[in-house]
């Protein structure tokens, strides 16, 4: 939790300001590397995972489906994800979003889709509708982890 903050060109020096803005990119990073790297995150210390069954979806039949919650971790541990999985890439090619665990039903639904290869690590970068990932880059250093 320590960092330097400048916005709008100029560079805080508060430590109040600091506390702030450093919280605030902290929080951002959490949610978006969920969007982004969730398939990498599956693994994290107080996930839980567990086997939801096969599903269809519109478009492709025989999906394996995973339940992702937490164990009191990251700002909103009562979340739960439903991710549906492709029977053949391995893709996770959709996820339900739960904003507690024990919802019936999702507050939104979006798929993964044209996922493309960043060195040697695949990532989707489009989540249906205005929900595009761009710029995405994989510096050298993180591919060799994935050779």
């Amino acid at each position: 939790m320590k960092g330097s903050v400048n916005l709008n060109g100029e560079q805080l020096t508060h430590p109040d300001s600091l506390e702030k803005y450093i919280l605030k990119a902290r929080d951002m990073w959490r949610n978006d590397s969920y969007w982004l790297f969730l398939p990498f995150k599956l693994k994290d210390s107080g996930v839980r995972l567990s086997y939801a069954g096969v599903g269809d979806l519109d478009s492709l039949n025989g999906c394996e489906k995973l339940e992702m919650t937490f164990e009191e971790v990251g700002k909103t541990p009562d979340n739960k994800y439903v991710l549906w999985v492709h029977p053949t890439t391995k893709h996770i090619v959709q996820w339900d979003f739960y904003p507690k665990a024990e919802d019936e039903k999702p507050r939104f639904t979006t798929p993964w889709v044209n996922y493309k290869q960043f060195e040697n690590i695949w990532l989707s970068d489009q989540r249906g509708g205005d929900y595009l990932i761009s710029e995405i880059e994989v510096g050298e250093q993180l591919a060799q982890h994935f050779k």
